[in-house]
C-alpha cells in the first residue's frame, strides 16, 4: 500500500510505501515524473526541496536516495 506525499512545488505529488522514507533516484528515473527523469533537472528539484526543508539528496556507499522530511510524512499519517 501507498500513501502520498505532497512535497510542496508543481507536480511534487509522490507516492511512497508506508515502511519508506526516501525513494532510489533509479525509481525516480524509471517512474517518477517527465520533468525530473534527468539527472541534471532532478537535481535542480532537489535544490530547491531541500532550501524548502522537504527533501534532499543521500548517498549510502553508491547508491542515491531522495530523503523526504519525516515531518511531511507524520502529517499524513
Amino acid at each position: 500500500m501507498h500513501r502520498p506525499v505532497d512535497l510542496g512545488v508543481p507536480g511534487g505529488l509522490i507516492y511512497l510505501s508506508l515502511d519508506t522514507d526516501r525513494v532510489p533516484t533509479k525509481r525516480i528515473y524509471q517512474y517518477g515524473p517527465n520533468c525530473v527523469r534527468d539527472s541534471r533537472d532532478l537535481r535542480a528539484a532537489l535544490a530547491i526541496l531541500a532550501e524548502r526543508g522537504r527533501a534532499r539528496m543521500e548517498e549510502d556507499r553508491r547508491r542515491r536516495y531522495v530523503a523526504i522530511n519525516p515531518a511531511l510524512l507524520a502529517s499524513r499519517e
